[in-house]
């Protein structure tokens, strides 16, 4: 065989229109078999889908030439060769031609732009110089002659070039047909050379002599065209040439034309045929690619091309535009194409064929769901459907195979059987049992008649069984059933006197075979049964080893040796007649498990259906082959029990997308090549390139034998692969690393192996495979991998050592006898150098460590401060988002009020209009008739009139309290009110109004103190009793009570009056929806009165609520705080004018110490924390707690420099409050100034025992508080400076721990004394403190800044030097003995906190000491 090699014109668009091919192509004269078609794009990962040129060389890679560069492939991965502008071992242009191994296997490359040798040793090409002036010449066209010269054709013409002497030689015709596509090698050394426009040229590579061929008027008969494109010599020695534009010439050697084929595909939009490529392969066949069209070929033996019949397995791009062809080792022919990728075909891949490949392969069918075979007497295939209903398929002399059937349509079929009358019983999933008589079409069903016992046992039929005249049924639940032909009748267990067993205990039944000695087995989901027409056994997996391997049993055959083979959801059985167990072939085999038919072949092989695929096994020789979709199948997965073996011998089996049929006798074993190599290598994540910088390799990995890493290069990767183009996919690995590890180890997913931190050694890596059926090959060449040792670990460095330890302690003996006086001497003054320099060093590090520790505390404590400045900030924001919903509510309020002016404007019209025009009339006539009016009549009209102006007085004073309240202009001013002594004024103003009704006012209101504004409450009592007066018949009475209920006064009116409905009660406090009614004398109202009770309780902080029922009267109950008895706060305002020049008058000093501390207000009474902050927030950061609770937790949270609160307050009162924050040791030093009313000397008393440190008086002048404040701020400050100058010297701390309070001076000494216990521990800092001490971290900080004035770590530095004090004086340890014993681990350091604490060093302060008790 003689490839051709060819090359598309020069400078052509590849490329135009496709045409798009649907389905197989038309059938055509010569047409051959059907070939499964694989197409390969950049679905699958090729770098383009355009190419020019295909080549198989013989270490197994398939090359690829492209405009885009030059590709190679191993059947997993591509490896890229293109042009880099700047390095000469790439190609010189990604734009390929031509692509030819010699017989040295040397591997050459045409460009655009000349030649190029691939080196492969180092992965790299050469460009070869193909003239002195190294012109860019376009190598076309590359041939090997049978003299093994290599010719070229080039865009330049014909040249021999000599690769051992990389010496060109050129050879010029005479004409201009310089211009070379193509070469072939005929017999006699003559060279074909198919030219751009001149035709051939035919070259002898001896003589040297040219002879041409070309199309001209005068012999047209020699050649259809002169722009060949690619030129065949074949076997039989014709030659094919393919023109650009006329088709085909076959030729003799003579050059006399014999045939010619144009528009060949007959599939073109030209009349003419482009052809881009010819090929002949091992068989003969001729293969011809054109341009725009689909493939065709020639058989061998005949002439006329045609297309291929091809079915594609994959993709969606149409075989055609076919520009290159080839072979390989592996029986795949490889096809690439202008545009749509590359192909491949196999000839052991198109052993099997899809019945039902698609729903196009007959009309009307929906589904390719094959679920049911059967092949009937006649040699007619019948297949069953999983929806579709039942299809006829018949082969002989038949040009459509599939036919409908009267069964065809909306059917699901489980089980097609003949009996002996040639009819076909059908089963169905729910619609029971079908009769067909293929020769009349008649069909007859049967159906499952709840009525009849003697009926089908259930619609859903899973398994048929002719057996003479018996018809054996297994159904989908209710176990078997048995149709007697001859009477018509059916078996079942309801009916059942025939069969010696129970015909349901088989109830989920899958299939039912009859075996040579015609016993019957019935494969359920519960088991395997067998019925030898006396016995029915069941065959259950259990924990017996011998029992069957699962209950899920699938399908049972038999071989011609009466073998019976069972296979189930967990694989393959053999049934042992002797022991009557089951032999499982699943443990001795590696099969897959879940087995779904079973057919056993002429040759008695088996054949398995799973959901892997096809699985061959041969029980003689124990021979296991695999099949699936790399094969040629069409699909892995079969159905349970769709499988059966035709008369000739061709197996079926049914699945999810069709019918897959073959001839076991046509498959033969495949003999594969197994090409394994190393193929990368990457040292820490880095691939090694050989003859770069700094790789570990100078020739490729697949080339090197032994690679040498260092230790720190013991980190890598190798990556490897068996190059298999026929099925990569079914290749596994696995490895082992000899000198490590001896076992083999399978490699997963991934063709690689990574190695870290191997010992220093030579290990040999050995990597096998297997071949595609599973079977481990033998490993190939191992890789010699060798990690060499750090220089300390080599045998010549041990050596020299040895030898240095004898020489030197052989030498060290006399010379250290000889200077070990100088030695000493020397030693020491370097030790004491580098002492001196450690120390200093130490010293250094020691400050820098001291430093960074006072940097952390300050930091921590700033950030603390951070976050709750933070946290302030957004609690404003969230203040000032209720301030916004509070005016939203305020708007709305106002728009409430501006209705309820409206109505009441129009009450006051009404109500006004009658007294006042009442008065007016009266006055009037007593004016003008006032001589003659009798002394009675006078008295009269006098009475009307004062009752109109008591009436008109009332509405008056109502409408001002009431329009007070609503504008919100009345100033509150609480007091503590005397409400015994208020009921008693207000019941003797109402007194006349009693006598009148004759009511009695029970007034049980004693000793009780309300906390109000005194007006406001006059009001609320006054309208309460009135509004109970007028309501209450004559006779009646009212009661008016009060007691305290929790801080609170309760005030309760309730009258035996009318009462109110509860309509009434509804809109009671509405002005704009209350009824204005009479009392039950007639007397009027404005309505104005418990609207104007409503608003004054709001204003003070109190509530009411009413009860009532009609006719029994009604009860009113007010709640307000209580009060001491005579509180009284005043000058509010006055001291809210007096706020701003209060601290103007202190001392720029004094007041920038006390600006922006935190000051605690606890103070119930919110007007009361107005007025404080108004006065104290010009200089203090100000916190506010509601009662003595939350003050004590505000308190420990934001740690405040002073507190002000209240004696009186919910919860727990000023006294106890105090108490606790003085008991605690996080606040003890907290200052208190206790403010109240109460101004008696116990109370006093009790506060300054409590610890406060001032007790003022309300109402308290704001010069008094503030001076207050400033003093106690100033004495605190003044008694913690005496303190931290006492730490800081060596006086005792006695007298002026005195002057804290006993919980500070706890705390500070437990504190001290802490620090003196672990004076020597140098890690001792605030963590280990505050452990120690149980507090946090954040408390230790706060108490030690306050008390001292110091962060905790200038604290513990402060009493280690006092320590060290008291040290110094004692005498008995060296100055660097103190400062380690007191925690100093230098005493450089140590001098240096000394001086900047005493003003002195430690012998210099030792020496004033001494000198000062003297």
């Amino acid at each position: 065989m003689r490839p051709s090699v060819c090359m598309p014109a020069f400078l052509r668009i590849s490329v135009l229109i496709f045409m798009i091919f649907v389905g197989a192509p038309l059938a055509a004269s010569g047409q051959s078999s059907n070939f499964n078609i694989y197409s390969i794009s950049t679905d699958n990962g090729l770098p383009t889908n355009d190419y020019q040129k295909i080549y198989y060389d013989s270490k197994g890679f398939l090359w690829l030439a492209s405009f885009d560069g030059l590709f190679r492939w191993d059947g997993y991965s591509i490896t890229k060769y293109l042009h880099r502008e700047n390095d000469s071992l790439t190609l010189n242009n990604n734009i390929v031609y031509s692509i030819f191994e010699d017989s040295h296997q040397r591997l050459w490359i045409g460009t655009i732009d000349g030649l190029n040798c691939y080196d492969p040793a180092r992965n790299v090409f050469r460009r070869i110089p193909l003239n002195g002036a190294n012109d860019k010449i376009p190598v076309n066209a590359i041939l090997e002659d049978d003299d093994h010269q290599l010719w070229l054709g080039t865009s330049n013409g014909l040249c021999r070039f000599d690769a051992a002497l990389q010496k060109a030689t050129w050879y010029a015709g005479h004409g201009d047909e310089n211009i070379i596509f193509c070469l072939a090698q005929g017999p006699d050394h003559t060279l074909w050379a198919g030219t751009f426009n001149k035709g051939i040229v035919r070259f002898n590579t001896r003589t040297h002599r040219f002879n041409y061929l070309r199309n001209s008027p005068g012999t047209p008969e020699m050649l259809p065209s002169n722009k060949i494109q690619c030129i065949l010599i074949d076997k039989q020695q014709r030659v094919w040439v393919g023109t650009e534009d006329r088709g085909i010439a076959v030729l003799d050697l003579q050059g006399r034309r014999k045939a010619s084929f144009d528009g060949i595909s007959r599939q073109s939009l030209s009349a003419h045929s482009n052809i881009r490529c010819l090929y002949e392969d091992k068989a003969g066949a001729i293969w011809i690619g054109i341009g725009r069209e689909p493939l065709c070929f020639v058989r061998d033996n005949e002439l006329a091309p045609a297309t291929i019949s091809y079915t594609l397995q994959n993709g969606n791009l149409p075989l055609a535009s076919i520009t290159s062809i080839t072979e390989d080792d592996f029986g795949n022919t490889w096809f690439a194409t202008g545009g749509n990728g590359i192909f491949s075909t196999n000839k052991n891949k198109n052993h099997f064929t899809n019945l039902l490949a698609s729903t196009a392969a007959l009309p009307g069918l929906v589904t390719t769901v094959v679920s049911a075979v059967h092949e009937s007497r006649d040699g007619t295939i019948w297949i069953g459907t999983a929806g579709n209903g039942l299809v006829r398929y018949n082969i002989k002399g038949n040009t459509r195979p599939l036919q409908q059937t009267p069964l065809f349509g909306n059917l699901a079929i489980n089980d097609i059987q003949e009996d002996k009358n040639g009819d076909l019983w059908i089963a169905t999933w729910a619609e029971g049992l079908i009769r067909y008589t293929p020769g009349n079409g008649q069909v007859q069903r049967y159906y499952h008649q709840p009525s009849d016992s003697n009926s089908l046992i259930n619609n859903d039929v899973k398994a048929l069984l002719p057996d003479d005249s018996l018809l054996w049924i297994g159904t989908h639940g209710e176990g078997l059933t048995v149709y007697h032909l001859s009477k018509g009748t059916f078996t079942n267990y309801r009916n059942n006197h025939s069969f010696p067993f129970n015909m349901q205990l088989p109830a989920w039944v899958n299939h039912i075979f009859k075996d040579h000695r015609n016993r019957i087995w019935i494969s359920t989901y519960s088991g395997l049964f067998r019925w030898d027409r006396k016995k029915f056994v069941q065959f259950s997996h259990n924990a017996d080893s011998s029992s069957i391997n699962s209950n899920s049993v699938n399908m049972v055959c038999s071989d011609s040796n009466g073998n019976i083979w069972i296979v189930t959801e967990q694989g393959l059985d053999r049934f042992d007649e002797q022991t009557q167990s089951f032999i499982h072939l699943n443990q001795q085999y590696e099969l897959p498990a879940y087995m779904k038919s079973i057919v056993c072949d002429l040759q008695d092989n088996l054949w398995l259906g799973t959901n892997e695929g096809l699985i061959f096994f041969q029980p003689a020789t124990h021979k296991l082959l695999r099949y699936d979709k790399n094969d040629g199948l069409p699909e892995k997965t079969f159905f349970q029990k769709a499988a059966i073996r035709s008369n000739d011998g061709t197996l079926y089996f049914g699945g999810p997308k069709g019918l897959s049929g073959f001839n076991p006798a046509t498959i033969t074993a495949l003999e594969l090549p197994a090409r394994f190599y190393f193929s990368h290598l990457y040292v820490l994540g880095e691939e090694q390139q050989p003859g770069k910088a700094n790789s570990i390799l100078s020739r490729s990995l697949h080339l090197t034998d032994t690679i040498t890493l260092t230790q720190k290069q013991s980190f890598f990767t190798i990556e490897f692969a068996a190059i298999n183009l026929y099925a990569p996919q079914k290749i596994r690995y696995s490895y082992k690393l000899l000198n490590q590890f001896s076992d083999w180890i399978n490699v997963v997913d991934e063709r690689k192996i990574s190695f870290a931190h191997l010992p220093p050694g030579i290990y040999e890596l050995q990597v096998r495979c297997t071949d595609i059926n599973g079977n481990w090959l033998p490993p190939a060449k191992g890789l010699t991998i060798h990690i060499l040792p750090y220089w300390w670990q080599t045998w010549w460095f041990k050596v020299l050592a040895i030898l240095a330890i004898i020489i030197g302690i052989t030498g060290m003996f006399y010379w250290r006898v000889a200077s070990v006086k100088k030695r000493n001497r020397q030693l020491t003054a370097e030790v004491k150098r580098q002492t001196a320099r450690l120390e200093q060093s130490n010293a250094s590090l020691v400050e820098q460590h001291d430093k960074i520790a006072l940097q952390k505390e300050k930091l921590e404590h700033s950030y603390a401060e951070i976050l709750r400045q933070t946290d302030k900030i957004l609690e404003q924001q969230q203040q000032i988002s209720t301030q916004n919903r509070e005016l939203e509510i305020a708007v709305q309020q106002l728009e409430k009020l501006n209705k309820s002016k409206d109505y009441f404007f129009s009450i006051l019209a009404h109500d006004l209009k009658n007294p006042v025009a009442a008065l007016k009339e009266l006055s009037g006539y007593l004016y003008g008739h006032m001589p003659e009016i009798e002394s009675g009549a006078l008295r009269q009209y006098l009475k009307n009139m004062h009752s109109s102006s008591v009436h008109v007085f009332e509405l008056l004073v109502n409408l001002l309290s009431w329009s007070m309240s609503q504008s919100r202009q009345m100033q509150l001013q609480p007091a503590a009110c005397n409400v015994a002594a208020m009921t008693k004024t207000i019941a003797a103003l109402l007194e006349p109004d009693l006598h009148k009704k004759n009511i009695t006012l029970i007034n049980q209101v004693s000793d009780c103190w309300i906390y109000a504004d005194p007006q406001m409450l006059e009001v609320i009592l006054r309208n309460l009793l009135s509004n109970a007066l007028k309501f209450t018949d004559y006779g009646g009475h009212v009661k008016i009570s009060a007691r305290m209920e929790e801080q609170q006064g309760v005030l309760t009116v309730e009258d035996n009056g009318i009462g109110m409905s509860g309509n009434t009660l509804q809109h009671l406090f509405d002005i704009d929806k209350q009824e204005v009614s009479r009392g039950t004398a007639g007397e009027k109202g404005t309505g104005l009165g418990l609207v104007i009770v409503r608003d004054f309780l709001n204003a003070n902080n109190g509530t009411i609520s009413v009860s009532s029922e009609e006719g029994k009267g009604s009860t009113f109950r007010i709640t307000l705080p209580a009060a001491i008895p005579d509180e009284d706060e005043s000058t509010k305002a006055v001291a809210v004018q007096q706020s701003i020049a209060l601290w103007q008058d202190l001392p720029t000093e004094k007041f920038m110490k006390l600006k922006g501390r935190k000051l605690l207000l606890v103070e119930d009474n919110k007007e009361m924390r107005d007025y404080l902050r108004l006065l104290l927030s010009d200089i203090f950061e100000i916190f506010e707690a509601e009662d003595g609770h939350a003050g004590y937790a505000l308190a420990k949270e934001v740690m405040p420099a002073l507190v002000i609160a209240d004696l009186l307050m919910p919860g727990i009162n000023g006294i106890e409050f105090c108490r606790q924050l003085k008991a605690d040791s996080a606040c003890s030093h907290i200052p208190i100034v206790i403010l109240t009313s109460q101004e008696s000397s116990v109370m006093q008393a009790s506060g300054y025992e409590a610890g406060a440190e001032a007790y003022l008086s309300k109402p308290v002048s704001p010069e008094l508080l503030a001076q207050v404040l400033v003093n106690i701020l100033g004495k605190q400050d003044a008694t913690y400076q005496r303190l931290r100058e006492q730490i800081f010297s060596d006086m005792p701390l006695t007298a002026e721990l005195q002057q804290l309070s006993a919980a500070d001076q706890e705390f500070l000494t437990q504190l001290i004394r802490l620090v003196d216990a672990e004076l020597g521990n140098q890690e001792l800092d605030a963590t280990l403190i505050a452990k120690k001490m149980y507090v946090s971290r954040t408390l230790l900080y706060n108490k030690v800044k306050m008390l001292t004035g110091q962060t905790v770590h200038e604290f513990i530095k402060a009493i280690r030097l006092r320590k060290s004090v008291q040290l110094l004086l004692e005498g008995d340890l060296s100055i660097s003995q103190i400062a380690f014993e007191v925690g100093f681990n230098s005493h450089s350091y140590f001098n240096k906190c000394f001086i900047r604490q005493y003003g002195a060093g430690p012998k210099e302060y030792l020496n004033r000491r001494k000198t000062g008790m003297k």
